[in-house]
């Protein structure tokens, strides 16, 4: 599960931690409309080419672990992921 690719309506700084699990999070830079206007509300579950051309184009790019915190202006493109127990990479 995950949430699509949105800005939040409100421009503030979101503050937060990761109480359990594993979570991706990517951000785009505020000016970057194309990846809104082509990718808004998907979830990147499973990335399709159009996606990873997308994330190619993000600034922030991170998995937060349990106990971590985090900060970034919710006015920027973003999107999270949650991720399953191990990973293998």
């Amino acid at each position: 599960s995950g949430k699509g690719l949105h800005v939040d309506q409100r421009p503030e700084s979101n503050v937060g931690k990761q109480w359990q699990g594993r979570k991706l999070f990517a951000a785009w830079p505020v000016e970057c409309e194309k990846v809104m206007e082509e990718c808004y509300g998907e979830v990147f579950s499973s990335p399709t080419a159009k996606q990873m051309k997308a994330l190619e184009q993000a600034t922030q790019l991170f998995i937060l672990e349990a106990g971590d915190l985090f900060l970034f202006n919710g006015q920027m493109p973003h999107t999270a992921l949650c991720l399953p127990g191990e990973l293998n990479v």
